[in-house]
């Protein structure tokens, strides 16, 4: 399932840029029918020097490229706003002044697009080596109900030279709540097989009792294009608690902590805590999460 949010909420995550060579944002949201979405990126320069570099984006589920139509608003160093279409090209170059800022806005057409986004330095640019040094970038992305603005969810950055493979989040679902996952792991192991695991995540209750293990095999990480399989090195997808343990399905009330652990190479997770109204729609707040 398509973690996304259809409440009031208003949130912003703040990455300020180390010396790091890439920063990954493991979930962001475009388009969609009815409700539809866009992710805003703004990026700001901390120094003198000009900042030139690109941002990758990624699709749910082993896509090879970001799917779908999707456009780019962005306001210029003259302050003229410019609307560009990117269908067909999954990523957008940034250009920063020293001490400047630039806004962009992403934004499809009517079919829902989920994925994870990669902000990395030109190797060019006048600002260094690392892509965030002197950078400071918050990414949100937005939810529409026609015109009227109804949701808003920061999104953290995550050094993605700061390799990690596991990971203990705590949990909690309820009648009026539950809790998401976002994850993009990142294969190491130059495998073209299917039949090792990648990721297991691992259930506890609140007294730290093993209730249940699942497994994710390497079959989703295999694409084939219409020539042959080929190997997919990165891979974003997005669920509730529920739809990852059986356990949970019918839970009416739970609390206690998922361990993940990525056996091929490193994760980039992100929980996603849900709480439901009485009119059917339901807050939703992205979490941070540390590495054991």
């Amino acid at each position: 399932m398509k973690i996304v949010s259809s409440a009031i909420l208003s949130l912003c995550f703040l990455f300020v840029g180390t010396a790091h060579a890439r920063i990954i944002f493991p979930h962001i949201v475009v388009g969609g029918d009815g409700i539809a979405y866009e992710t805003v990126v703004q990026i700001s320069s901390q120094t003198n020097l000009e900042w030139t570099g690109r941002a990758l984006l990624q699709g749910t589920q082993g896509a090879e490229f970001w799917p779908g139509e999707w456009w780019i608003e962005s306001v210029d160093e003259r302050g003229n706003l410019s609307v560009i279409e990117h269908t067909g090209r999954p990523f957008f170059d940034i250009q920063i002044p020293g001490h400047g800022s630039r806004t962009y806005i992403l934004f499809g057409g009517l079919e829902l697009h989920t994925g994870f986004m990669e902000l990395w330095r030109a190797p060019d640019s006048p600002s260094g080596k690392s892509a965030a040094s002197g950078l400071s970038v918050s990414v949100v992305y937005k939810a529409f109900a026609g015109n009227e603005l109804i949701s808003t969810v920061g999104i953290p950055g995550v050094p993605a030279d700061s390799p990690s493979s596991l990971f203990t989040i705590p949990i909690s679902k309820g009648p009026g709540h539950n809790t998401g996952l976002a994850f993009v792991f990142r294969d190491r192991s130059g495998s073209t097989t299917t039949d090792k695991t990648i990721i297991a995540f691992t259930l506890r209750d609140r007294n730290g009792n093993v209730l249940e293990q699942t497994l994710s095999l390497e079959d989703s990480l295999i694409w084939d294009d219409g020539s042959g399989p080929v190997r997919i090195a990165d891979l974003h997808d997005a669920a509730f608690v529920d739809e990852i343990f059986q356990t949970l399905i019918d839970a009416e009330g739970f609390d206690g902590t998922i361990r993940i652990e990525c056996r091929l190479g490193p994760c980039y997770p992100l929980a996603l805590r849900m709480d439901f109204d009485d009119f059917g729609g339901f807050l939703i707040t992205s979490i941070p999460v540390l590495p054991d």
